[in-house]
């Protein structure tokens, strides 16, 4: 699954890199690969800085 935001697109890459430490409340290392995978395969796109909680692949807020 790619990345929804730019901020979980960075989390995952530096965890994925191993710049950012997976630990707790942060994903597996392996997740964050399959996720890093994911946006490189995808390429590039305009992603919002951030996503509210509980918003999922393919709704917006305004669903809600």
């Amino acid at each position: 699954m790619p990345s929804l935001s730019r901020a979980q697109q960075r989390m995952m890459h530096g965890i994925a890199s191993g710049s950012i430490p997976a630990g707790k409340g942060k994903p597996s290392k392996k997740v964050a690969q399959e996720f890093a995978a994911a946006d490189h395969k995808r390429g590039a796109t305009k992603l919002p800085q951030n996503v509210g909680r509980g918003i999922i692949a393919g709704q917006s807020a305004k669903d809600m």
